[in-house]
């Protein structure tokens, strides 16, 4: 019978000892500090590969496309937007093919003067070139994100990672300026070229309604050679 009660004894105290040893180690046990929490987490997108991006789902048969035999792309755009003086001719033919070297398109809520701004306003550049064998995303993040580089009336608020859309890189960066939203979108061609698109968000409001709209645009975007 003592022997049994010893046996017991013994049980606890071993128990009471494992017990405190585990709650020491859980009480002195340094967290991970946010510091290493961030710099996991920017390891782990720095290896992510760049990811293709899936094509707005908007029905687009009714728009207009607009054709650059010169610069070899085309993109598509409602048939109710409108072009101002110089671009149109864009909106007057049904599959333009017109040569400018910048494409101005604005959303379909201005009609005059008296109705500026519109919600959205879009402006295509012609090609420009950048240095062969560099690294698309990294000649864009140098180019935008570098100080030396920042205009005073245009802030930088995030540099995307680069993504595949229609076969080709492209990156997105949203700024403000001139305290005005806008998104500069970057597609590059091929090795030496690429094309830069703004698209300015005049009513903030509004253009967040148009989204998928908006999504559409840029996504129809493509290379013809």
């Amino acid at each position: 019978m003592n022997k049994g009660f010893a046996n017991i004894i013994i049980i606890i105290i071993v128990v009471l000892i494992v017990a405190g040893a585990a709650g020491y180690f859980i009480l002195t046990k340094e967290p991970a500090s946010p510091k290493d929490n961030l710099q996991e987490q920017n390891t782990n997108q720095s290896n992510q590969p760049v990811q293709p991006i899936p094509i707005s789902q908007i029905d687009t048969s009714s728009w207009k496309t607009y054709v650059s035999e010169r610069d070899g792309y085309e993109i598509r755009f409602p048939k109710t937007y409108i072009c101002p003086e110089g671009n149109s001719r864009i909106c007057a033919d049904q599959n333009s093919r017109v040569v400018y070297e910048h494409l101005r398109l604005y959303s379909d809520d201005i009609r005059s003067d008296d109705e500026w701004p519109p919600t959205l306003s879009f402006e295509i550049e012609g090609l420009k070139q950048k240095p062969a064998g560099q690294d698309f995303f990294e000649y864009i993040n140098s180019q935008i994100g570098s100080p030396a580089n920042q205009r005073p009336n245009i802030e930088i608020t995030k540099i995307h990672n680069a993504v595949i859309l229609n076969g080709h890189k492209m990156v997105k960066v949203e700024s403000i300026q001139d305290h005005q939203s806008v998104d500069l979108y970057f597609f590059e061609k091929d090795s030496t070229k690429f094309i830069r698109i703004f698209m300015a968000r005049l009513k903030p409001e509004e253009a967040n309604k148009r989204l998928q709209e908006i999504n559409a645009i840029i996504s129809s975007l493509k290379f013809s050679n």
